[in-house]
C-alpha cells in the first residue's frame, strides 16, 4: 500500500460550507469534498473543477472505482446511492 501526505490547506470561498467527507481521486490530483453537494477540487491549483447535486441530506460516504472512472456517494437519509 502506498500512502502519501501532502501539507496544503485552504479554505473554501463558499460561505457556510461544511465538509462531511473527503476522498482523493486514485489517479488524478483531485480532492473531493462533500456536504449536500459534492465538489471536485484540483489539489495543485486549489480551484473547484466541478460540483454535483443530487442528495437530499448530507453525504456521508464517497467511494471511487479503482480506476477513478466513477464516484459513488451515499447520503444520510435519502436512501440513494448516486454514481457519478
Amino acid at each position: 500500500m502506498n500512502f502519501f501526505v501532502f501539507r496544503r490547506s485552504w479554505k473554501s470561498s463558499r460561505k457556510g460550507d461544511q465538509v462531511n467527507v473527503l476522498a482523493v481521486h486514485p489517479t488524478e490530483p483531485w480532492l473531493i469534498s462533500a456536504s449536500r453537494s459534492i465538489t471536485v477540487w484540483d489539489i495543485e491549483t486549489q480551484k473547484a473543477l466541478k460540483s454535483f447535486l443530487g442528495h437530499e441530506s448530507p453525504v456521508r460516504q464517497l467511494l471511487f472505482t479503482p480506476t477513478g472512472d466513477h464516484l459513488a456517494s451515499i447520503a444520510t437519509n435519502d436512501r440513494n446511492v448516486n454514481v457519478w
